[in-house]
């Protein structure tokens, strides 16, 4: 009877073969690991919270949309949601002016848009903050948590 390392001895070519499947399999087993813990990127564009009932509750939807735009028969505008002790809260909206909504629907967001071309609130205030003033801007966007005490309001993202 034959013993394995004469057989190999015989049959070099299988010895190859042999250490190549192996090499080969540990190779395919190590990027399979790989690539299962890496991260998983979106399949299409970001998700933005929106709001259609001035920031009472909010939902989320594609970033493609420019607020203002119709959800459900009403205006829906952007909403900047915040968490303060587990609490999720709407802390300012955003929309475009008619003038510039129709610009960005046609061309995309630009620098004059956004600086000049938004609208800002927070829910229950009466009137919309036209954008351009930044010391303005800097106090609407100055959120506190709605129950006081010194928590800091994190942004959430949907």
């Amino acid at each position: 009877m034959i013993g394995a390392r004469e057989w190999l001895n015989q049959h070099p070519n299988v010895a190859i073969g042999g250490g190549c499947t192996v090499a080969v399999l540990a190779i395919g087993l190590i990027v399979l690991q790989v690539m299962a813990g890496r991260h998983k990127y979106p399949d299409g564009p970001p998700e933005s919270y929106f709001t259609d009932d001035d920031g009472k509750t909010f939902f989320a939807a594609s970033s493609t949309n420019i607020p203002p735009f119709d959800h459900n028969g009403r205006q829906a505008v952007n909403a900047y949601v915040f968490k303060c002790n587990g609490q999720k809260f709407v802390g300012y909206m955003e929309r475009f002016t008619p003038q510039f909504h129709d610009f960005v629907v046609a061309h995309g967001r630009s620098p004059e848009a956004n600086r000049y071309g938004r609208e800002l609130k927070r829910p229950g205030d009466a009137k919309w903050l036209q954008s351009g003033d930044l010391r303005k801007e800097g106090e609407l966007e100055d959120i506190h948590c709605p129950n006081g005490g010194t928590d800091i309001p994190e942004e959430v993202e949907p």
